[in-house]
């Protein structure tokens, strides 16, 4: 007769449930068939976190059917970056959560908003530019278009204009030249590119209110269109 002693196993580890391996580790696809990955706890996260400079990445549709994708961090950004020349594009609306709230779309530093196609408003009640007051000013002019497409420029001395600092291609700035508030008649010399009908220059009304419209035709060889209307009252 052959008998045979099983060894003692008792005190190996092994789990019985998931649950109680801290660290859990695949060792190939996770396939979830037609279940889902959620949580038992009411309103609790479901957290996907890289490390490092890893990115979460998702392939094929993104269908959110309800919620909001938004971040853990107070305050913080999220930012949504379509890969190389790539662009994020939305099947609908882009609209605020929260109503009568505004939608806030903000360029990074010098950079622009730019719609590349129509564009329809719908309901449009109204509509300002913005003034940028440069006081006391003489010498050479820099004449930041960014900061306002109207100027009003009150004089301290003779004035030089030699174009735009960062000039894009169509910009406009239209500046009114107040001369009556200092009683005196401070001229504007124009710089090489900043052309005038035959070539005349700019004149201005002694003590008196001038608009000068300046559009920038090439910014590259900075080539500037120059006009004057004289004498408001």
């Amino acid at each position: 007769m052959f008998t045979f002693a099983p060894a003692d196993t008792s005190l190996l580890p092994f789990i019985e449930t998931i649950d109680e391996d801290t660290t859990p580790q695949l060792g190939g696809n996770l396939d979830v068939l037609t279940n889902e990955i959620t949580t038992s706890t009411t309103n609790g996260h479901i957290v996907i976190r890289p490390i490092g400079s890893g990115t979460v990445k998702a392939f094929g549709a993104l269908d959110t059917i309800s919620g909001t994708l938004t971040t853990s961090t107070t305050n913080g950004n999220l930012n949504i970056s379509a890969n190389g020349t790539g662009k994020i594009r939305f099947g609908q609306s882009i609209t605020h959560i929260n109503t009568d709230a505004d939608l806030d779309i903000d360029a990074n530093g010098d950079g622009m908003i730019k719609l590349n196609g129509p564009v329809h408003i719908d309901d449009l009640t109204s509509f300002a530019e913005t003034i940028d007051t440069l006081a006391g000013v003489s010498g050479t002019l820099s004449i930041n278009a960014a900061n306002g497409p109207i100027k009003y420029v009150v004089p301290s001395g003779a004035m030089t204009i030699n174009g735009f600092a960062s000039p894009v291609d169509g910009q406009t700035v239209t500046m009114l030249v107040d001369n009556a508030t200092n009683s005196s008649n401070y001229g504007i010399t124009l710089g090489s590119g900043l052309l005038t009908p035959a070539g005349n220059g700019v004149t201005v009304t002694d003590s008196g209110y001038d608009v000068v419209t300046i559009t920038c035709i090439d910014s590259t060889n900075g080539v500037y269109v120059v006009t004057a209307i004289n004498d408001f009252q």
